[in-house]
């Protein structure tokens, strides 16, 4: 097992399921990296459920960048940000995520950096992660952008912000 190796890019490869597996079994015995990017691959629910299983047990890896698991594998993802204590920057741009991690955000006690650009987070979404921000005492930064927020999702992240003292960064352009 290498033990040097801190920063992996792994961008535009074409991993798939197959890969997100075997990238889960790697990481689930790595204590050496820390950050990992593996934008604009088709790693897909499949991989990106295997991915969030190894977020539950990898105590190392603190940035996790694209994944491109779709709506199905936030579920997964969520469940694992609820036990991770290790990850401090999540990017899930462009995957068409809905935003089930309302409820992980409120129980998470690292991730201080998400970004769920160009996803298709709902009204119901924009609820969980206000009610998240309301409580949240790490998230400090939070791209929403590119998500057609409704007045309804709008107002509650409005509200939120109201009770919120740590957030410096919010993009809901």
């Amino acid at each position: 097992m290498n033990k040097t190796l801190i920063q992996l890019s792994l961008q535009g490869n074409q991993i798939c399921a197959q890969g997100g597996e075997a990238l889960d079994e790697a990481l689930k015995v790595n204590n050496i990296l820390n950050q990992l990017d593996l934008s604009w691959n088709q790693i897909s629910v499949r991989g990106g459920e295997a991915l969030a299983e190894s977020l539950k047990t990898n105590n190392t890896l603190t940035h996790l960048q694209r994944n491109e698991i779709s709506a199905y594998g936030d579920e997964a993802l969520a469940e694992a940000l609820k036990v991770n204590n290790t990850l401090i920057q999540l990017n899930l741009q462009g995957n068409g995520i809905c935003a089930e991690g309302g409820e992980a955000l409120k129980v998470n006690k690292t991730l201080a950096q998400l970004n769920l650009r160009r996803n298709k987070v709902s009204d119901r979404g924009n609820e969980a992660l206000a009610e998240a921000l309301a409580s949240s005492n790490i998230l400090t930064q939070l791209d929403l952008s590119w998500n057609h927020i409704s007045d309804r999702g709008g107002e509650a992240l409005a509200e939120a912000l109201a009770f919120n003292n740590i957030l410096t960064h919010l993009d809901l352009s």
